[in-house]
């Protein structure tokens, strides 16, 4: 098993710059993300993931992006991410989901507190 969810937070940029350095805070990152990217924000802690949708995703591969599906419809992905900001996240996530894809942002702590609960393999 990997590191605490809680050390993983602080292990991030946007974790030292936020919550260690306190030079930005997430709900300003946030913030901009649904003004500018007219994104969404989702509470994961409200969110029933399916079955089959966490079987599709490897936890370790959420971890590496901060970035959980939660939804699948008519072929759209729904993708609750602290770093969707990140190109790389994006590219990720386009060519993973095989779809199209709504991206929500949400904070560092709600997508460690989400995938610390799920088991490390074959599940996200």
């Amino acid at each position: 098993m990997g590191p605490a969810p809680s050390l993983r937070v602080a292990t991030t940029l946007l974790g030292v710059l936020a919550h260690e350095l306190k030079v930005l805070r997430e709900a300003d990152v946030l913030r901009r993300s649904v003004e500018a990217d007219g994104i969404g924000l989702v509470d994961l802690r409200a969110i029933d993931v399916p079955e089959d949708l966490r079987k599709e995703f490897d936890v370790d591969e959420c971890w590496a992006t901060w970035t959980v599906p939660f939804d699948r419809e008519d072929g759209i992905t729904c993708l609750a991410s602290a770093y969707h900001l990140s190109p790389a996240v994006r590219a990720h996530w386009e060519k993973r989901a095989g779809g199209a894809i709504l991206w929500y942002g949400t904070t560092l702590g709600d997508i460690a507190e989400h995938l610390g609960k799920l088991p490390q393999a074959g599940a996200a």
